[in-house]
C-alpha cells in the first residue's frame, strides 16, 4: 500500500503498509528431503517397542503370503479359462457323462478362485488392521522419543495459534476501524466552534478508539512476537518455514492525536486512520491468511514425507525379519489374532 499523500500541515507519518512476502503455492515444492541412511534406520527399528516391532513383521508375514496367494490365484484364473473353453459349440452332442465332467470341471476351478478370492481378502483386512495398529502406536511412541516428530507436533501448534492470533487482530482492527469513525462523526458535527470545545460524548467515544488502538497495537505486536519465536524454534531444521509479519503503527497514539488537530484537518486525520486500517484489514490481513493456509499445506507435506519415508524404510527392515520356514504359522496364528479382534 502506498503511503497517504501529506497533508498541507503534515498530519504526520503513516507507516507504509509492506507487502506480505509472496507465499508459494505449492507446498511442495523446495522442502527439505528427509532421508533416513541405513545405520539410523536399523537403530530406529531396534530401539522401537516390541510390540511395534511384531505388527510390522506380522504385516510383512501378510504381504508374503498376500503374494503367493495372488500368484496361485492366478493359475486357478488360468485353469478356469481352460476348463470353460473346453465346452463344445454343440452340447446336444455330448454325452451325459461328458457333459457332467464338464460342468464338474468347471465347478471345481470356479471353487477354487471363488475360495482363493475370500482368502485374498481376509488376508487383505488382516494387514490393513494390523497397518493401522502399528501406525497408531508407532506415532504414538514417536510423541515422546523422537525429536523431528516432536518438532512437527510444535510446529503444527504454532501454526494454529498464529491463526488464531491473527482471527483476533482481524476482529480488534475492525472494532478499531469503526471506533475510529464513530469518533470522527462525533468530533466534527458536535465541535463547539466558539468555544474551539468537543462534547464530552465525543471525548468519550475518542478515548474507547483510543484504547481499543492500544490493544490493537498489543495483538499486533502479539503475533509478530509468536512469528519471531516460531522461526528461531525452527531455523536449521526441516520445519523452517518463516512466517510472515505484521507491520506496526501507533493505533492509539495517533487517534489520541486526533484532539490536538484544528477542526478543518480533524476528519482528513481520522479518514487517514481508517483508509490505512481498511487497507491493512483487506490486503495484509488477506495476506498473512493465505500464508497460514500455505503454512498449514507445508506442514502437512513435510509430516506425510517424513511419516512416508520412516515407514518404507521400516517395512523393508520388517520384510527382511520373514522366515520362510514360519510363514504358514505366522499367517495362520496372525488371522486368528485377527478374528479375535486384537488388531482392530
Amino acid at each position: 500500500m502506498s503511503e497517504s499523500p501529506q497533508s498541507p500541515d503534515d498530519l504526520g507519518e503513516f507507516p507504509v503498509l509492506l507487502s506480505v512476502p509472496a507465499i508459494d503455492q505449492n507446498p511442495l515444492r523446495e522442502l527439505p528431503v528427509i532421508e533416513f541412511r541405513p545405520y539410523d534406520i536399523q537403530t530406529f527399528f531396534a530401539n522401537m517397542p516390541e510390540e511395534i516391532k511384531d505388527l510390522l513383521i506380522r504385516e510383512a508375514y501378510m504381504t508374503k503370503a498376500a503374494q503367493m496367494i495372488g500368484e496361485r490365484q492366478k493359475e486357478n484364473r488360468e485353469l478356469l479359462a481352460q476348463a470353460e473353453a473346453a465346452r463344445p459349440p454343440l452340447l446336444l452332442a455330448w454325452r451325459k457323462a461328458d457333459m457332467a465332467r464338464y460342468k464338474a470341471g468347471v465347478a471345481a476351478a470356479a471353487s477354487e478362485v471363488d475360495e482363493f478370492a475370500k482368502a485374498l481378502a481376509q488376508n487383505e483386512r488382516a494387514m490393513e488392521n494390523l497397518r493401522h495398529a502399528a501406525r497408531r502406536k508407532l506415532e504414538l511412541w514417536l510423541r515422546n522419543h523422537d525429536t523431528t516428530y516432536q518438532q512437527g507436533m510444535a510446529n503444527e501448534q504454532f501454526v494454529a495459534d498464529w491463526r488464531n492470533a491473527v482471527a483476533l487482530v482481524q476482529k480488534i482492527l475492525l472494532d478499531f476501524i469503526q471506533s475510529v469513525g464513530e469518533a470522527r462523526n462525533l468530533m466534527v458535527s458536535g465541535y463547539k466552534s466558539k468555544t474551539n470545545e468537543h462534547t464530552p460524548q465525543a471525548a468519550e467515544v475518542l478515548l474507547r478508539a483510543v484504547k481499543i488502538g492500544n490493544a490493537l497495537e498489543d495483538d499486533m505486536a502479539s503475533v509478530n512476537l509468536l512469528a519471531e519465536e516460531h522461526d528461531k524454534r525452527f531455523r536449521g531444521t526441516v520445519f523452517e518455514n518463516p512466517f510472515p509479519r505484521l507491520p506496526l503503527f501507533a493505533a492509539g497514539e495517533l487517534t489520541e492525536n486526533a484532539i490536538k488537530r484544528p477542526i478543518a484537518l480533524l476528519q482528513q486525520h481520522f479518514d487517514r486512520i481508517k483508509l490505512y486500517c481498511e487497507e491493512l484489514s483487506l490486503v495484509g490481513i488477506a495476506a498473512l491468511t493465505a500464508a497460514i493456509d500455505q503454512a498449514e499445506k507445508r506442514h502437512t507435506a513435510q509430516q506425510d514425507s517424513y511419516m512416508t519415508t520412516l515407514w518404507a524404510g521400516l517395512s523393508v527392515l520388517a520384510q527382511q525379519q520373514v522366515d520362510p520356514n514360519l510363514l504358514s504359522e505366522t499367517v495362520r496364528e496372525t488371522e486368528e489374532k485377527f478374528l479375535r479382534g486384537e488388531y482392530a
